[in-house]
């Protein structure tokens, strides 16, 4: 469900305790995609690690997808992630957010793309040397 603004949005913080709705918000608008199985699957994967995730983008409204040049039907239009890479093993990661049921995957250098749409991957500009999928 698409909330006008990310403080408008239901929010569990004990299902959810290591992260806050601001951060999947469109950075943009501050418009806000509520995906409960989504927001579970990724805090599975963040408890397994034990690592804080830096998202660097969530959800995206479609004047601001449209704006970075995201893909016209991107996933971030609902609700897909960029996770940074700082601080993190990428392949232990990697393995966290597929074992939690993440299904498409972008890999670049400095991020991990994840989303629940068809079973897919791709390589960002460069990263295809550094990563071993």
């Amino acid at each position: 469900m698409i909330y006008r603004h990310w403080s408008l949005a239901p929010w569990d913080s004990s299902r959810w305790p290591n992260f806050h709705p601001s951060e999947f918000a469109c950075k943009c608008s501050g418009e806000y995609y509520h995906w409960p199985d989504f927001l579970d699957r990724l805090q599975a994967a963040r408890t397994a690690l034990g690592v804080p995730f830096r998202i660097n983008s969530g959800h995206r409204s479609y004047y601001y997808n449209m704006i970075v040049g995201g893909a016209p039907a991107s996933q971030h239009l609902h609700l897909a992630v960029d996770i940074s890479l700082e601080s993190h093993d990428k392949e232990l990661l990697r393995m966290a957010l597929r074992e939690a049921g993440f299904k498409g995957f972008g890999y670049y250098n400095s991020f991990i793309h994840v989303d629940l749409g068809r079973p897919r991957f791709w390589f960002g500009k460069g990263a295809k040397a550094s990563w071993q999928v």
